[in-house]
C-alpha cells in the first residue's frame, strides 16, 4: 500500500518531493471487479467479528480469526500465496512463514480500513506524468500483483524513470531477495547524489 499512499501524497504536494522510489505498485485505480473483490473480503472481516464485543473489535488480530474462521483462513492463505514468489515458498521457508506471521499480525480493522482506502483510490497517472523528480520503479519479476508490464507503462508515462527488475521474489520484494534490493535502492541513490 505504500505506493498507493506516497502517490497520493504526491498529488496533494508535488513541491515537496525531490525524488521517489515506487516499489512493487501501480498508479492504476481498481477495476469493478477487484473493488468487488475488497468489499466481499470487507464483508468477510466484518461478519467474523461480529462474534467479539464491540470494545474487543479494536484488538482482534487476523491470526484470531484464521483459527475460527474458514473463510478469513482462505482469504490469508489465498493471499500469502499470492504476494510471495514460487521461489520464495520452496527455497526460503522462514522468510515465507515470516511473511505469513506479519498478515496474520494485522488487527482486522485496520485491513477493513485498508482495503477501503484500496478500493476507493484513485488512478495517479497524471501525478506520474506532471512529476520532474527523478524516479526509481522497482519490480519483481514474479510479480503477480504488480506485474512487470505494468512497472514498464509507469516508466513509460514519466520522462525521468529507472526502472529495476529484481529476480527471484514476489510481491515483497524489499523481503524476499533483500540483497538485490538493496543494491538496487543503493545503486540508484549514489548516481543521484
Amino acid at each position: 500500500m505504500g505506493g498507493y499512499i506516497v502517490l497520493e501524497y504526491v498529488r496533494n504536494s508535488p513541491h515537496i518531493i525531490e525524488g521517489l522510489v515506487l516499489i512493487d505498485t501501480k498508479p492504476n485505480a481498481d477495476n469493478e471487479e477487484q473493488i468487488q473483490n475488497r468489499l466481499d473480503t470487507i464483508k468477510i472481516i466484518d461478519k467474523s467479528l461480529e462474534f467479539y464485543l464491540e470494545e474487543e473489535r479494536f484488538n482482534i488480530t487476523l491470526k484470531k480469526l484464521y483459527k475460527r474462521d474458514g473463510k478469513i483462513k482462505s482469504f490469508i492463505d489465498d493471499l500469502h500465496s499470492r504476494i510471495i514468489s514460487q521461489n520464495t515458498r520452496i527455497e526460503k521457508l522462514k522468510i515465507a512463514k515470516q511473511i505469513l506471521n506479519l498478515i496474520k499480525k494485522q488487527k482486522a480493522l485496520g485491513v477493513i480500513h485498508a482495503l477501503n482506502g484500496m478500493a476507493g483510490r484513485k488512478d495517479t497517472s497524471k501525478v506520474l506524468k506532471n512529476l520532474k523528480v527523478n524516479i526509481l520503479i522497482i519490480v519483481v519479476e514474479n510479480d503477480t500483483i504488480t506485474p512487470i508490464d505494468t512497472a514498464k507503462r509507469m516508466k513509460n508515462i514519466t520522462s525521468n524513470a529507472t526502472l529495476e527488475i529484481i529476480p527471484s521474489a514476489g510481491h515483497l520484494s524489499n523481503i524476499e531477495n533483500l540483497r538485490e534490493f538493496n543494491q538496487r535502492l543503493l545503486k540508484w541513490f549514489q548516481l543521484k547524489s
